[in-house]
């Protein structure tokens, strides 16, 4: 998957999601993945890092998003930790 934001060229990686029960699979909404995190138990909202917007929370059930802003995955990885 290519964008193109402010005349430059941003490749990212592809996200699908794999349905169990109807053995079927969709990709979902994302641009300019490089990264995620599942930080839910259920796996249903997932920490987005992209090149264009930074992190991004991500429900999966709804396709929304929430932009949290910059930041780098390792730094994402600590704050997120369990103690």
């Amino acid at each position: 998957m290519t964008d193109i934001t402010s005349n430059r060229v941003v490749p990212g990686e592809r996200l699908f999601e794999y349905a169990l029960d109807s053995d079927t699979t969709r990709e979902l909404d994302v641009h300019s993945l490089y990264g995620m995190l599942d930080i839910s138990p259920d796996g249903r909202t997932l920490l987005l890092f992209t090149y264009t917007e930074g992190l991004v929370l991500y429900d999966v059930d709804s396709g929304r998003t929430v932009n949290v802003g910059g930041g780098s995955k390792e730094g994402t990885a600590r704050l997120l930790s369990r103690r």
